[in-house]
């Protein structure tokens, strides 16, 4: 890939909003990346997906292919739902029933931390039961998708994707993922195309594998370690990277 530079200066705003951008988009690429070299299949079968979207022939990558690949769509909500943290304030127009104790009033800012929905069992299950055949603070890549002939009705009353083809499916997920989606001025569509983009290079052009996966399992950080921002390994991740023998 390449980055072409503008001939005029950014304005300071855009600049502000770029790296801001990034600082979405590089730690999510890094924790996709790690949990797919995690396991073995999956590198697999992602690296054949992205194979067909590939450069050939002087070509250039199918960025909107890659982008709209049930299994990359997948992957970048689970690493939003479980490998960050983030908060939403809002202010609500009517009183806002808490408990049967507390009442937030109405025009009261207030906030609300993704962790405490991403990880909230019930209410998964209640929205469409098969997100929680796994539990919610393991990382499983194909959380959102649903058998692609049945749609989103089957994946709501929990119907196993079989060996059939799949699509990708936030029906009714969205306010339970509430960091996804989420970016700055450059739009969420920047985030999916640089964070597909970047997988398709890696997994296409190079090998990589994980240097001690144990390891990596042991520095896995605890799902709530933080209430908001990028989670960090709990140590250094060694990843082996060569590039790949042209055929």
């Amino acid at each position: 890939m390449s980055l072409t530079v503008p001939e005029r200066p950014m304005k300071q705003n855009s600049l502000t909003d770029f790296i801001r951008s990034n600082s979405t988009l590089v730690p999510c690429t890094f924790w996709t990346l790690i949990e797919v070299l995690r396991g073995e299949q999956l590198a697999k079968n992602l690296t054949s997906s992205i194979l067909r979207y590939s450069a050939s022939q002087g070509a250039t990558y199918n960025i909107h292919g890659l982008t709209n690949l049930p299994m990359m769509e997948s992957l970048l909500a689970e690493t939003f739902r479980v490998r960050t943290a983030s908060i939403v304030v809002h202010t609500d127009r009517e009183d806002l029933q808490l408990d049967e104790h507390w009442v937030a009033p109405k025009n009261t800012p207030t906030i609300s931390f993704s962790l405490d929905l991403s990880l909230n069992t019930k209410a998964w299950a209640d929205t469409r039961p098969r997100t929680v055949e796994k539990p919610l603070d393991v990382y499983w890549a194909e959380r959102f998708l649903v058998p692609d002939r049945a749609g989103s009705k089957a994946g709501q009353r929990g119907q196993r994707n079989g060996a059939g083809v799949t699509s990708f499916s936030m029906d009714g997920l969205d306010t339970l993922n509430m960091g996804y989606g989420q970016s700055g001025l450059l739009g969420f569509e920047y985030i999916k195309a640089m964070h597909a983009a970047t997988l398709a290079v890696l997994f296409n052009e190079f090998e990589l594998q994980l240097c001690d996966p144990e390891l990596v399992d042991q520095g896995l950080p605890p799902v709530r370690a933080i209430a908001f921002g990028a989670l960090k390994p709990l140590e250094q991740i060694e990843v082996r990277i060569r590039k790949r023998k042209s055929t």
